[in-house]
């Protein structure tokens, strides 16, 4: 009854078409002696008993495959790859509470733990495919999802501008309204992973990240952006869900406010202002031959070189009219008088 599921594979003893009724404790023994090799327990999941997902990350790029918060607080965990030649799974590697212990020699370039979870990194179309993520203790599902690897060359691209506190559409109503699961993902460009924004469906807003909820929100043009800050720039990407595949690919820009330059502006005028009062402050304090150079400097009338200047540090000031400065300074409105 069980010549049709198992035989022996490149990788050993092997089971296929995996039904419910295989299920159950296992013990691999010698025949010779009855000692035991190996005791398992085999788990038959319902894949439409498995939570499930569509990932997608751009080819050559890193994106986060499993979140901390699955792999973190769970005990051995193992991923499976689908074959869909011979529809088996292929192991591809095991954790153990946010640890990796171990992946096949072919993807350890690819795996890696990050501070957000479970990362592949240099993604290539070879990756793309069916995963499982499954208690290895008792074999039950944790999470089902389909990878995609969409080539970026292949994708629509724009460029899109919004002014710095301003408001504008990202994406207009004919793409939104006609697709179903579309998730806007925002490149990390110190990581060059993709970090999930939000998700759409026919038009509704499904889900978004704290941080960005303020700013994204669906307006009667499409999927629109409020409010828009400097930290907003960058590169975005829309792609389906289901199978991962790019919709659109677009950056967007945030000029920045000329109030900033008018501001910086205006600081520069009060420092002028303060600069003159602290000259005839000075001069009247009797300090008149600095106030001399320093005005003059300021002003651009009296290069260092200046016999003026030379004078004014070398020898005595000369008198004129009783004061050490050629113009004496109004006492009411702190102004040189002619």
């Amino acid at each position: 009854m069980y010549e049709e599921q198992f035989y022996i594979s490149d990788s050993g003893l092997t089971i296929k078409y995996a039904y419910e009724g295989l299920a159950g404790e296992y013990q691999l023994v010698h025949q010779q002696n009855g000692s035991c090799v190996l005791q398992f327990f085999l788990n038959i999941p319902d894949p439409g008993q498995c939570p499930s997902a569509n990932l997608s990350i751009p080819e050559s790029a890193s994106g986060t495959i499993i979140p901390n918060d699955i792999f973190n607080h769970s005990n051995s965990l193992a991923l499976y790859k689908k074959n869909h030649s011979s529809s088996s799974w292929q192991y591809i590697l095991s954790t153990d509470k946010g640890h990796l212990n171990h992946s096949v020699n072919t993807y350890e370039e690819q795996f890696y733990i990050s501070d957000s979870g479970l990362t592949i990194k240099y993604a290539y179309e070879g990756l793309a495919g069916e995963y499982q993520l499954v208690h290895q203790q008792n074999g039950s599902c944790v999470l089902q999802f389909f990878l995609n690897i969409p080539d970026p060359g292949q994708c629509p691209s724009a460029n899109l501008s919004i002014p710095e506190g301003a408001s504008g559409t990202i994406n207009p109503n004919n793409i939104l309204n006609h697709s179903n699961s579309l998730a806007l993902y925002k490149k990390n460009h110190s990581s060059s992973s993709w970090q999930y924004i939000l998700s759409t469906d026919k038009g509704h807003l499904n889900h978004s990240v704290n941080m960005y909820e303020e700013q994204f929100y669906i307006s009667d043009s499409g999927l629109t952006i409020k409010y828009a800050y400097e930290g907003l720039a960058g590169e975005y990407q829309l792609v389906h869900q289901q199978n991962g595949s790019c919709v659109l690919q677009f950056f967007l820009n945030i000029p920045v406010s000329g109030r900033r330059h008018y501001g910086l502006y205006g600081v520069l005028g009060l420092a002028i202002i303060l600069l003159g009062l602290y000259l005839c402050w000075k001069w009247k304090r009797g300090d008149k031959g600095t106030a001399q150079l320093a005005g003059g400097l300021a002003n651009g009338t009296l290069p260092p070189e200046s016999p003026e200047v030379q004078e004014s540090s070398a020898d005595p000031p000369r008198r004129e009219n009783g004061n050490s400065f050629p113009h004496e300074c109004d006492t009411e409105t702190n102004a040189f008088l002619p």
